[in-house]
């Protein structure tokens, strides 16, 4: 299992993410600590069951990310050159889905 957490550090001090500090006693979703209970449920005995799930976590909202789904492919059956690649990877993107946006969702 992995987690992909949303949580504001110090190692993200600097980045210009708005904190909590103006509200201190309101529930901060970019707190760390939101995330550790999860962690620790997914490292008990209790998990046994659940395998192989990735977990996005921001605040108090948790969603099992739905897989990696294999879209559009090219097949040389030998290596690529850059070159090449250079030539057709712009439009194997174009034809695969649209990314989730940071929020997970995929934009309409």
């Amino acid at each position: 299992n992995a987690v992909a957490p949303a949580a504001l550090t110090r190692m993200t001090a600097n980045l210009g993410f708005a904190s909590n500090d103006e509200k201190p006693e309101a529930f901060d979703i970019f707190a760390p600590e939101n995330i550790s209970p999860l962690v620790v449920y997914l490292g008990s005995s209790a998990s046994k069951a659940i395998t192989g799930r990735v977990f996005d976590v921001v605040g108090g909202h948790i969603d099992v990310a739905e897989g990696w789904h294999g879209g559009p492919a090219i097949d040389k059956n030998d290596r690529w050159s850059v070159e090449e690649l250079a030539d057709l990877i712009p439009d194997l993107v174009n034809k695969a889905a649209r990314n989730a946006d940071m929020s997970g969702r995929i934009p309409s």
